[in-house]
């Protein structure tokens, strides 16, 4: 079994997720691999559609391991498929971070460049997050006390919020 991160962009899922004991793979820093540039690039020349292809192929890729953990791109909840791939192996995790601790002046996250989007994009995702996850883990505190929270959760699966 998987454990699957998803959430906002700088939620914390490539911080906590190296923590968790087990391989770790990074959505977006897959995708970059294979497509030999990076997140930005993607969406500078071919638009979010571009992007959500190839993550698209990268996750169905990743779902298919087994003992790793994963970190989603904040949008890959929008796809269905990408999250019934992930959901057939995979614990989800929704790493819920208050929003005034998330920086949203990344300018690597191509869909936050707009002050107003992240607000935007919270409202729209967040009921997405909270119907695809097996757990909903509050990380306000330190990357080890989320990943001890993580594990635990993993741990005691039937649960839904720590």
């Amino acid at each position: 079994m998987n454990i699957v991160l998803i959430g906002m962009p700088g939620c914390g899922k490539s911080t906590v997720g190296p923590l968790l004991r087990r391989p770790f793979y990074d959505a977006d820093a897959e995708v970059e691999r294979a497509e030999g540039r990076t997140v930005a690039e993607i969406f500078d020349t071919g638009g979010e559609a571009a992007f959500r292809l190839a993550e698209r192929a990268v996750i169905q890729r990743l779902s298919e391991m087994d003992g790793v953990t994963i970190a989603t791109g904040g949008g890959a909840v929008k796809a269905p498929g990408n999250m019934t791939a992930l959901k057939q192996n995979g614990f989800i995790v929704f790493l819920d971070r208050p929003p005034e601790l998330i920086n949203t002046d990344n300018a690597d996250r191509p869909l936050l460049r707009q002050p107003c989007q992240w607000k935007k994009l919270y409202r729209e995702r967040l009921p997405l997050y909270r119907q695809y996850a097996n757990a909903i883990i509050v990380n306000e505190s330190t990357p080890e006390d989320c990943a001890a929270a993580i594990l635990e959760a993993v741990k005691n699966k039937p649960g839904r919020r720590v």
